[in-house]
C-alpha cells in the first residue's frame, strides 16, 4: 500500500485512520486476473447505510496495475467517508472522480 499512501499525502487527502481501517478489507489479487474482479464494494444494512466495504485490486506488477489501486483505493476512501450513511449509487459520477484522481497521478 505505500505507493497508493504516497499518492494520497500527495494530494493531501492522506487519512492515517483510513488506511489503517482499510488493512483488512483489501484483497490483493494476482495482476493477471480479468480487470472484472477488482473493484470496491460496498456491504449495505437492510436500510441501505452502508456498514463497510471490500477493495479488491491486483498486486502491483505494472504501471495499470498502479492505476488501479490508485483508482480502487480512491473509491474505498469515497465509501470510508459515508459510512453510516444512507448509500447512494451514482456509479457514473463516482467513477468520473475516481479517474479524475487517477489522471493526477499519470501526470507524476
Amino acid at each position: 500500500m505505500n505507493l497508493v499512501e504516497e499518492f494520497f499525502k500527495k494530494e493531501n487527502i492522506y487519512n492515517e485512520d483510513y488506511f489503517e481501517y482499510v488493512r483488512n478489507r483489501v484483497h490483493y489479487l494476482p495482476s493477471n486476473v480479468s480487470l472484472d474482479w477488482f473493484g470496491c464494494f460496498p456491504i449495505l444494512d437492510e436500510n441501505n447505510i452502508l456498514i463497510d466495504f471490500h477493495i479488491f485490486v491486483p498486486t502491483i506488477k505494472t504501471e495499470e496495475n498502479k492505476l488501479v489501486n490508485i483508482h480502487e483505493f480512491y473509491h474505498g476512501y469515497e465509501l470510508y467517508n459515508e459510512l453510516g450513511k444512507v448509500y447512494i449509487e451514482d456509479i457514473e459520477e463516482r467513477e468520473r472522480r475516481a479517474k479524475s484522481f487517477e489522471r493526477k497521478y499519470k501526470h507524476y
